[in-house]
C-alpha cells in the first residue's frame, strides 16, 4: 500500500487581486501563484495530493482533512501583519486547535527584502496555534518594490527550489509516519 500525504496549501492569491488594483499588487499575486504552483508540482511528483485554497475561502475546519498545512504569503515589512499580507494573518487568526500535532510549513515571495522574516513570522504564528513541527520554506525575489512596474517574475532556479521544497515535505511526512 502506497502512503500518500494530503497537504493543504493556502495563499493570499485572489485577495491581492480583489484588494488592490495597482500593477504592483497584481504582479505580487502572480509571483505568489508561480511559487504555490511549483510547490504543488513538487508534492504531486513525490506522490502526495494537494489542495490549493485561497485565503478568502479558508475555513479552519478544512485543516482537519489534511496532514500538512503550508502557508504562503507575500512579504509586507518582513511579517504577516497588514497590507497585502493581511488576509493571511486573518486566516491564521481563525485557526484554533486544528494544527495541533500537524506538520506545517511556510514560504514567501518578496520584491525587496524581508522574505525570510515573513516565513519566520508564519512559523511563529502557526506554532502559537499548536503546530507540532514547522518547516521554513523557500523565499524568492520577484516583482518591483513599491512600483507600478510589474518587475521580474520568479526565476526558474527559484521555482525549482519551490518544487524541491514540496517534494521534501512529502518525504518528511512519510518518514515521520513510518
Amino acid at each position: 500500500m502506497k502512503l500518500t500525504s494530503r497537504v493543504l496549501l493556502f495563499s493570499v492569491l485572489a485577495l491581492i487581486i480583489f484588494g488592490f488594483t495597482a500593477n504592483y499588487a497584481i504582479a505580487k499575486n502572480e509571483d505568489s501563484a508561480e511559487a504555490a504552483n511549483a510547490i504543488v508540482q513538487g508534492i504531486q511528483s513525490a506522490g502526495g495530493s494537494v489542495t490549493l485554497v485561497l485565503a478568502k475561502d479558508f475555513t479552519p475546519q478544512t485543516i482537519n482533512q489534511y496532514d500538512v498545512l503550508i502557508v504562503g504569503s507575500p512579504c509586507w515589512g518582513g511579517s504577516v501583519a497588514n497590507g497585502v499580507a493581511g488576509p493571511i494573518a486573518d486566516a491564521i487568526n481563525k485557526i484554533t486547535n486544528e494544527v495541533t500535532g500537524k506538520l506545517c510549513a511556510g514560504f514567501s515571495v518578496n520584491a525587496g527584502y524581508g522574505g525570510e522574516s515573513t516565513v519566520r513570522s508564519i512559523g511563529e504564528r502557526l506554532k502559537a496555534k499548536g503546530c507540532a513541527d514547522y518547516v521554513a520554506g523557500p523565499v524568492a525575489k520577484a516583482g518591483a518594490t513599491l512600483s507600478l512596474w510589474v518587475g521580474p517574475a520568479v526565476k526558474p532556479e527559484d521555482l525549482a527550489r519551490y518544487r524541491t521544497f514540496g517534494e521534501d515535505l512529502v518525504k518528511k511526512f512519510t518518514k515521520q509516519k513510518k
